[in-house]
């Protein structure tokens, strides 16, 4: 018996070419809702790695777009800030040049002094506050590899040289080294010391410390006129802070002295500057007879004072800068206690300031300086450990 099959091969062909463009259309929607020719290797082996190449650099571009976006971003903040800062110090150099108008009275030129003491608080509060995404712009954290107030001592920068990835000891102490023909030389710096004017009787005679301000010619302005009727305050200013005394006609000089010497220093109340050890001296006899001498309780720039009231005062005290302050010098050490003990180093630099970086990668250091008294005594050191 003879088998014979039926094969309709007219409709095997016709669903054959419909899976076919079926298939054609879905790659053609793919590529049109995608917007690429080639989605996967099947479309184009060969395209395909170059087209990822090409898709990698794009996105990478895109990426450093919005980067360059966010920096602009961070630059407009600074730069708005800063906008302000620079407005601030026009205005105090108009309120600087106001002052010198003669027409002005003493109170005018106290009520000019606490306007632009107003602005430097506002200045240093922007300096501090002005930040992009936590990131502090004007605070100072962004300086250079080293900061200093005395570059001259720092010979040379190896900015290669920074300790990674461990936990580091940090030791800060002022510099001491041995000099031919000096010994070993300890650089505690050196603090401002500031002299008055001679302080005289009305009968033309040298002060002593129990001379009575009324009885001080000092204190008679070019008019004759005693400007002590009313007690003044005076101010004294250094580092951020400020004390102040109230000077009145009945007051000895000795009086006086003291409360200079207070008004530097913190009393219990938390008045008055931190500057311990400061000394005011009162000198009747000698070449200095009549003359205070203020010397500041903390070396380098940071101990420097300045005496502010109204213009007769400051003029009838008549205080000068007889010796300029000199930084300490600090080395730093940081050794990377993380790792085995052959395998630790320690770098070490030395500044006149109290900000340093290029020791720890990514870190910068910055230590308060000690209150070192201008008396030498043996350099503490400053120790901690980061983890």
């Amino acid at each position: 018996m003879a088998l014979r099959i039926n094969s309709n091969t007219t409709a095997l062909n016709a669903h054959s070419n419909l899976v076919k463009n079926e298939s054609r259309l879905s790659s053609s929607i793919e590529r049109l809702s995608s917007g690429l020719r080639i989605n996967r290797a099947s479309d184009d082996a060969a395209g395909l790695t170059i087209s990822e190449k090409l898709r990698t650099q794009v996105r990478g571009l895109q990426r450093a777009q919005l980067n360059v976006q966010d920096g602009i971003s961070l630059i407009q903040t600074a730069e708005g800030a800063m906008s302000e800062v620079t407005s601030m110090l026009q205005r105090m150099r108009e309120l600087a040049l106001q002052s010198a108008n003669d027409t002005l009275t003493t109170t005018d030129r106290l009520e000019i002094q606490k306007e632009i003491a107003e602005l430097k608080e506002d200045i240093d509060r922007i300096s501090y506050d002005t930040e992009f995404n936590t990131k502090k712009l004007l605070d100072g954290t962004g300086t250079a590899v080293v900061s200093t107030s005395d570059p001259k001592n720092i010979d040379a920068i190896v900015t290669d040289q920074v300790l990674t990835f461990s936990d580091f000891s940090v030791a800060v102490w002022i510099k001491s080294e041995y000099v031919a023909g000096e010994g070993q030389k300890t650089y505690y710096g050196s603090p401002e010391q500031q002299r008055s004017a001679i302080f005289l009787k009305t009968d033309g005679s040298i002060a002593d410390d129990t001379t009575m301000l009324m009885s001080i010619s000092n204190f008679v302005d070019n008019n004759g006129n005693f400007i002590l009727e009313n007690a003044q305050t005076l101010y004294i200013q250094g580092d951020n802070s400020q004390g102040s005394l109230e000077v009145s006609k009945g007051l000895t000089l000795a009086q006086l002295n003291d409360r200079i010497k207070g008004a530097m220093t913190k009393d219990q109340l938390g008045h008055g500057l931190n500057f311990e050890g400061s000394e005011s001296v009162l000198s009747t006899g000698g070449e200095r007879a009549g003359q205070i001498t203020v010397t500041s309780g903390r070396n380098g720039v940071l101990g420097r004072v300045s005496f502010t009231g109204s213009e007769d005062l400051v003029k009838a005290l008549g205080f000068e800068v007889v010796t300029e302050p000199e930084d300490p010098i600090y080395s730093v050490a940081v050794t990377n206690i993380g790792v085995p003990y052959g395998e630790r180093q320690t770098l070490t630099t030395q500044v006149s300031g109290h900000r340093v970086g290029g020791l720890i990668e990514g870190i910068e250091l910055a230590f308060e300086p000690p209150q070192v008294a201008h008396v030498e005594s043996t350099p503490a050191v400053l120790g901690i450990t980061i983890g």
